[in-house]
């Protein structure tokens, strides 16, 4: 028990690390995205000086100048500038770094109609589509990167998932799978993460012109202007670089919680442990220390509350697979309920009965290993209370080889041993058998619930305690493992 409590400790501790480490991975992708983040400001800041002069008029900028004509050399130098953003998304693409999950070509365009229809009025909307050049070129970019990034989170820990459950991975190309795009490209409340990118980008877009046209109207000194729209350019962005920065840690952990569910789902377990991250608010730690009756955090698989859904965005806490004593921990597949079906209803004595032969059938022995599996699975019987057995010979002969079996002290049989946890003999048994400190014995009694039955394995060992005649006149005969 003590060997088995520390691999969950073990495991537990690990899960912490893990966690850990999506933290420190999560500060340097923000670190990235506040790069293409700089670039626009730096970007917007040259636009802005480049047009602040030419709308003043004696040193003080001029609503009325930003409301003119734009020139044909503007048009131009704007036609330029558009240019190299959709060659820098073509290039993006030419380099793989766009996946196949989500084609933002579409997002870049449109933007691009747009502005560029915009920018033909006057002055004014011309620096605001210059303006929305530098939200396109950071939107492509951040969206390109968290979608591989994304991505990659997902097969990573369905890869780490395999490596704890010992579970090989069928298929090795996660990059282009359907699963994994379905998964990257999920809807959430309507909306996939790219949508909630793009439409972030135009959130700051809508705020940055009206930063810009406010600044205009102050009628200021150009550099006054100029200076006063830089500090409130870089507030706006930095703003809005916090909901980008908290899109790719909630998208991050979810896909890592389905990649967690999934496996372990996969491997056949029924419970789970609820995590809670380093820094979890007050929820998430009132998750992690409820007893649903197996545990403090300790829940059924269907049960479990699904990140971000039932928490919070920015939510970093997981989940693992745990044991639960006394319970069945391992669900059946279809082979395995099949075989105990099989066991319980008829077969049992004919496999017994050929099991102690040693003439078993091919077909029986694929029957046996079903069994064998299923029984691996179904929770080790723990109460005190002692276990029944009744047998029933057909003649005085087979009883007396059966109690000679027992001469060393010890009784094992090849064959699967049924009891029971209440005594259905009812007096008309020819021998009866009471087990004590049942170690091995499976509690199948969900599946028998008529018997009650707990099934010992193949070849279980027993000491034999004594033998006695009851108050029926039944033999009687104590076994303990």
């Amino acid at each position: 028990m003590t060997k088995k409590n520390n691999y969950w400790a073990d495991r537990t501790a690990r899960e912490r690390k893990w966690q850990e480490e999506q933290l420190s991975k999560d500060a340097q992708f923000n670190q990235r995205l506040q790069q293409y983040y700089d670039q626009a400001i730096v970007q917007i800041n040259k636009d802005i000086e480049d047009q602040i002069n030419s709308l003043a008029v004696r040193n003080k900028v001029s609503y009325a100048e930003a409301q003119k004509e734009v020139s044909t050399t503007d048009i131009a130098d704007y036609e330029t500038e558009a240019k190299k953003v959709v060659q820098e998304a073509n290039r993006l693409r030419a380099q793989g770094k766009r996946v196949t999950y989500n084609d933002f070509s579409d997002e870049v365009n449109e933007r691009l109609r747009n502005y560029n229809t915009a920018m033909r009025y006057n002055r004014l909307n011309l620096l605001k589509s210059k303006i929305g050049l530098s939200m396109v070129e950071a939107g492509m970019n951040i969206d390109a990167d968290m979608q591989a990034k994304i991505g990659k989170d997902y097969t990573d820990e369905l890869k780490r998932q395999s490596g704890i459950l010992n579970h090989s991975t069928e298929n090795a190309s996660f990059w282009t799978s359907k699963d994994v795009a379905k998964q990257v490209m999920k809807q959430i409340n309507g909306a996939t993460f790219s949508q909630r990118i793009w439409a972030n980008q135009d959130a700051l877009k809508t705020q940055l012109d009206t930063v810009i046209t406010n600044g205009i109207l102050t009628g200021k000194n150009p550099r006054v202007v100029a200076r006063q729209l830089r500090d409130k350019v870089k507030t706006t962005v930095k703003n809005h670089s916090y909901v980008t920065e908290r899109i790719a840690r909630t998208e991050s952990a979810r896909v890592q919680y389905s990649a967690q569910i999934e496996s372990i789902k996969k491997n056949g377990y029924q419970f789970v442990q609820w995590i809670a991250e380093p820094r979890a608010c007050d929820e998430c730690r009132k998750i992690a220390t409820q007893d649903n009756g197996f545990g403090d955090g300790i829940y059924r698989i269907n049960k479990v509350p699904k990140i971000p859904d039932d928490t919070h965005p920015n939510c970093r806490c997981s989940i693992s697979e745990t044991w639960v004593d006394g319970q069945q921990n391992l669900a059946l597949n279809d082979k395995e309920h099949a075989a105990l079906n099989r066991y319980i209803s008829s077969d049992a004595y004919k496999i017994n009965d050929d099991l102690r032969s040693g003439h078993v059938s091919n077909e029986d022995k694929q029957f046996v290993e079903y069994l064998d599996a299923a029984l691996a699975k179904m929770p080790i019987y723990t109460d005190d209370k002692p276990l029944q057995r009744d047998y029933f010979f057909a003649d005085a002969e087979q009883k007396e080889n059966f109690v000679l079996q027992m001469d060393n002290g010890w009784f094992e049989d090849p064959a699967y041993i049924s009891t029971s946890k209440i005594h259905y003999g009812e007096g008309k048994e020819q021998i009866h058998v009471i087990i004590k400190n049942s170690k091995t014995g499976k509690d199948i009694s969900e599946y028998n619930t008529n018997e009650q039955e707990v099934l010992f394995p193949r070849n279980t060992r027993f000491k034999v305690e004594k033998f006695y005649v009851n108050d029926n006149g039944i033999l009687t005969i104590v076994w303990s493992e």
